[in-house]
């Protein structure tokens, strides 16, 4: 390999690193953000989950257009180069194989990729396209659920299931909201169905919060 070859693939393999980083550190601030979902809920801090949910929409756009702005620094003259692109892209590749969550890393790449040459369509040579996204491809196990069995009465399942979900305030009235969820479970049911052809209801053991709003997540399995 020539000297300006081996200074090219050192190039890209900085790079890549550099994307990956940026990246990571995204993610890692991502996540500070959405762990405090849950205390504002349980504080009813509204305006807090609001401006948390604002800074979680303009995060990526933040972190993607620093990325951006670093590499064109660093790479001067070369930003444009699509030669040493299409090497990021491979070293990119197979720096991020045994990250956690390589398909998300991939969009982040692709992003800074079209916003940096402005593309228009799709460049597969420098960008990960669909047929290179997998988005399952990461799990590694099921989802860690919790199963609730029917034993004759719809109340007496939803009271099980919303008792172990666990606020660090109070239910307002644990009992109309059983009621409610048994009654909504009962209007859904198909025609002909009757609360006993429900056999058990699965749901996803974390909360997911919204501002205002929590979700409890699962389906009604029966016969």
């Amino acid at each position: 390999m020539s000297g300006s070859a081996e200074e090219a693939s050192a190039l890209a393999q900085d790079c890549a690193r550099r994307i990956v980083d940026a990246f990571a550190h995204y993610n890692a601030e991502f996540r500070a953000i959405t762990r405090r979902a849950p205390l504002r809920f349980d504080a009813r801090d509204w305006r807090g989950g609001q401006q948390d949910a604002i800074e979680r929409i303009g995060l990526y756009d933040r972190f993607v257009n620093q990325t951006i702005a670093e590499l064109r620094l660093g790479l001067g003259a070369r930003a444009l180069d699509r030669d040493l692109w299409r090497q990021i892209h491979g070293a990119f590749a197979t720096r991020i194989t045994d990250l956690p969550d390589p398909e998300f890393t991939k969009t982040f790449f692709s992003s800074i990729s079209r916003r940096l040459f402005g593309t228009v369509g799709v460049a597969p040579d420098i960008e990960f396209v669909a047929t290179d996204l997998d988005p399952l491809a990461s799990l590694q196990s099921a989802v860690a659920t919790n199963s609730y069995l029917n034993h004759g009465s719809l109340a007496l399942l939803f009271e099980d299931l919303l008792g172990d979900v666990r606020f660090r305030s109070p239910w307002r009235d644990l009992d109309n909201s059983i009621a409610h969820v048994a009654a909504e479970v009962r209007a859904h049911l198909p025609a002909g169905r009757q609360q006993r052809d429900v056999e058990r209801v699965e749901v996803i053991r974390p909360v997911f919060y919204q501002i205002s709003r929590a979700y409890i997540v699962g389906r009604v399995v029966g016969h």
